[in-house]
């Protein structure tokens, strides 16, 4: 029975592809983040499977396996054609990471903006009475409105720059209306979970 395993090496992990007895090691092959098997008989494909459901596994086989076992399916071991197919699973694996990585990341920082707006909105009223907290609420509006668009929000992080621009300029007659604004613009409950829409209402 034929079994290649991703074996971890340091930071990476080293392809190691075994034909005909010779172990082929390539520094091409070298991949990080990736763990597969290759096999070539079908019940031993489909109990790892069962034990594994998010294992990479390759089934070397001249028919192709049943569809609901979710198996990747080569016709012959061919060291070149496993790169290949390799490099094509890193390159899946590591877009869905980032995609994974970026909604978590949005997520994060939308349940993080009310009470950043609430700073804001705080600086704001306590410069009303004192203008030296305009400077405080001018950095933190500088540093919501650019984060703001950023992360998607594009009509919560205009308006943060119209609150900056204001402020720079000295102007205080529209903050309150503008931070109204503001705190209509936050994003919806749904846009706060991983993986949904981060698209500003």
């Amino acid at each position: 029975m034929l079994v290649h395993l991703v074996v971890p090496e340091r930071d990476a992990l080293r392809i190691v592809l075994e034909v005909s007895g010779a172990s082929v090691r390539t520094e091409a092959q070298v991949r990080r983040d990736v763990d597969v098997v290759v096999v070539d008989d079908l019940a031993f494909a489909r109990m790892l499977r069962e034990a594994h459901p998010q294992l990479a596994i390759v089934l070397v086989a001249p028919a192709p396996p049943p569809s609901e076992l979710a198996l990747e399916h080569v016709t012959s071991l061919e060291p070149a054609r496993i790169a290949a197919w390799l490099e094509e699973l890193v390159a899946r694996r590591r877009a869905a990471q980032f995609t994974s990585e970026l909604a978590a990341l949005r997520a994060g920082f939308a349940a993080r903006l009310p009470t950043r707006l609430a700073e804001l909105g705080a600086a704001i009223a306590a410069g009303h009475a004192d203008p030296q907290h305009l400077a405080t609420a001018r950095v933190l509006a500088h540093r919501l409105g650019g984060s703001s668009g950023s992360y998607g929000h594009v009509a919560l992080g205009a308006i943060l720059e119209a609150i900056e621009r204001e402020l720079d300029a000295g102007r205080t007659g529209r903050l309150d209306e503008l931070m109204a604004t503001a705190r209509a613009n936050l994003p919806r409950d749904r846009e706060r979970e991983p993986g949904s829409s981060e698209s500003s209402a």
